[in-house]
């Protein structure tokens, strides 16, 4: 079950963590990519797509070789991979394999959905196939349910069935997530409090040994107040917590997303550990934010 092995690693590491690998070819540090011809003719026609995948997917291993020992899992974002063409789709490959053997979980941000057969299909694409093994196997993925609880029917199957996780876009740390998600309905609650309650009855289903189920949600960073509400409804779900980094999320207040017990959230960094400032490292960035975390998570695995 995905969240037992999350739990496992959270422990041995003591850091509820997760670092995403969104590699941004302008944000890599110029040293690092001194050692790759990046000539207007080397990158010519598909030698763009391939030097800067390969390039990439060296950084990605440079990055999880500094925080292996650090954090319980990884958080590739699909997009950064995808521009690349299949270039790029095999460095996502070998990124998720590379971390893999390295111990770490693997959340795959692709934040996919659609109905009946083709959500099916993203299922069998990235997590498990019955039939042949899937040409990128992440350990859970992260989805959007704005098309209805039916469309989440293959994802909730994969979980119960195959132990896989699932984290379901709940409230987004983006400013504009209010347009839809705090839309109050007929019954006189907002979208992400109706959702939230759907989604609890899905949860059941897919309990693991240490009594959080693979059915987890997203809550922006930037909403503890809204996180209070939904972990009061979602008591066995673990949250993924982005948006305590460039966007401003307030890391005093991360108590909010969090069991009594200090678990059943793991908070997201991205740049901020990926290309840290030229007077640190990305070992002693994750360092540093793994020490804030724990001075505001006073009840960390109590």
């Amino acid at each position: 079950m995905f969240t037992d092995l999350l739990i496992h690693n959270i422990k041995a590491t003591k850091a509820p963590l997760v670092v995403g690998l969104d590699p941004n070819l302008s944000l890599i540090p110029n040293p690092f990519k001194a050692n790759y011809d990046l000539s207007e003719g080397a990158l010519a026609g598909d030698g763009y797509f391939e030097t800067i995948s390969r390039l990439f997917f060296d950084y990605n291993k440079y990055i999880i070789d500094q925080v292996m020992d650090l954090v319980p899992a990884i958080k590739p974002q699909m997009a950064y991979y995808e521009v690349l063409g299949h270039f790029g789709m095999k460095c996502l490959k070998d990124t998720i394999q590379y971390a893999q053997q390295k111990g770490l979980l693997v959340i795959l941000d692709g934040k996919r959905n659609d109905i009946a057969s083709t959500a099916q299909a993203y299922v069998e694409a990235y997590l498990v196939n019955k039939h042949h093994s899937p040409y990128i196997s992440a350990d859970s993925i992260t989805v959007t349910p704005f098309l209805g609880m039916d469309s989440l029917e293959p994802f909730f199957k994969v979980c119960n069935e195959d132990g896989k996780g699932l984290f379901i876009c709940l409230k987004t740390s983006n400013p504009g997530s209010g347009d839809l998600q705090d839309k109050v309905l007929s019954n006189g609650q907002p979208l992400y409090i109706d959702m939230a309650e759907r989604i609890h009855g899905h949860t059941k289903g897919a309990l693991g040994k240490e009594g959080y189920s693979g059915v987890g949600v997203v809550v922006g960073a930037t909403y503890p107040g809204i996180a209070q509400q939904l972990r009061s409804i979602l008591p066995h779900s673990f949250f993924l917590v982005p948006g305590i980094g460039f966007q401003g999320g307030d890391i005093t207040q991360i108590k909010h997303f969090f069991n009594p017990d200090g678990f059943g959230a793991v908070l997201n960094a991205s740049r901020s550990i990926m290309y840290p400032p030229a007077h640190s490292s990305v070992r002693q960035e994750t360092i540093t934010l793994i020490q804030t975390i724990g001075a505001n998570l006073p009840n960390f695995g109590s």
